[in-house]
């Protein structure tokens, strides 16, 4: 089901009330909303462009949701009390959710509410910029244990220089796709850091971030120098060196991009990809 948010209510205390208890899915989109009342058997819960307190408020009628998909996250820049989970919401059965970084993960207290015990697939997006890192991080760390799939979008002003290893590093014993789109070559280079173990943790037998990692994707569109480039392709060729990728389980990898600036073209050789051909291959 499809519902629009107009200017126009059902009644006149505003109340939208969805009384169908064979109703699966719902798709909600606009900004214009009074209370939604929705049925608690709800299993897919789609938002569009709708304000945080909407979102907030369905999610947290939906015990028995699998997957929630925040797609098109609402600018909110003067975030408040109503932006936050304010009681324990458990969603034991939730397998897939996108959600916005600056919607209900901007407090320590309001992400200690947040209890999906059985997520596998976390996207985390955002068109404004983070408000709260340990709060982002936290819900992270909260759900790694059972994650498969972690992808970080649009995090355009996160500051990735140290606090993405703090993210990192820790115990994530099942994710197997990690995923970053719409990003620069500075954050994509970071990413690479991040994952490739010190010469310190190899030899000391340490457990590298996302052991069991299958599907590495770096999506974003950029352009730099010659040199910029080389250092780029070399410490990805490192990484997965270090990683010792492909070495028992299939490994892949999607690069993003990138172009020199003096010649407009990709940096992505033939010669270059039968490189990373030969290092996944051994």
């Amino acid at each position: 089901m499809y519902i629009l948010g107009t200017q126009d209510v059902p009644d006149a205390s505003g109340h939208w009330v969805l009384d169908m208890p064979s109703l699966h899915r719902l798709h909600v989109a606009g900004e214009s909303w009074g209370l939604v009342i929705v049925p608690t058997m709800l299993q897919t819960l789609v938002l569009s462009n709708t304000l945080p307190t909407t979102n907030i408020d369905l999610l947290g009628q939906c015990p028995d949701l699998l997957k929630c998909y925040n797609h098109i996250p609402h600018a909110n820049p003067d975030l408040g009390e109503d932006e936050e989970f304010s009681v324990p919401y458990i969603w034991d059965q939730l397998k897939s959710l996108t959600w916005s970084v600056n919607e209900g993960l901007t407090t320590l207290c309001s992400v200690e509410n947040m209890k999906p015990p059985a997520l596998k697939h976390l996207c985390l997006l955002d068109n404004d910029e983070v408000h709260n890192f340990n709060a982002v991080m936290t819900f992270v760390h909260q759900t790694s244990a059972t994650l498969t799939s972690l992808e970080l979008q649009t995090l355009l002003d996160f500051e990735w220089e140290g606090q993405l290893a703090q993210m990192f590093h820790h115990d994530f014993p099942n994710l197997q796709t990690l995923k970053f789109t719409q990003s620069d070559l500075d954050n994509m280079s970071e990413v690479i850091h991040v994952l490739t173990p010190t010469e310190e943790e190899y030899d000391c037998g340490e457990v590298i971030p996302f052991p069991k990692l299958t599907l590495l994707v770096l999506d974003g569109h950029d352009a730099c120098s010659k040199e910029e480039a080389s250092q780029f392709s070399q410490a990805v060729l490192q990484m997965l060196e270090w990683r010792r990728a492909g070495e028992h389980v299939l490994f892949q990898i999607h690069l993003p991009d990138l172009v020199c600036w003096d010649k407009w073209e990709s940096i992505w050789t033939p010669e270059v990809e039968e490189e990373y051909k030969w290092v996944l291959g051994h």
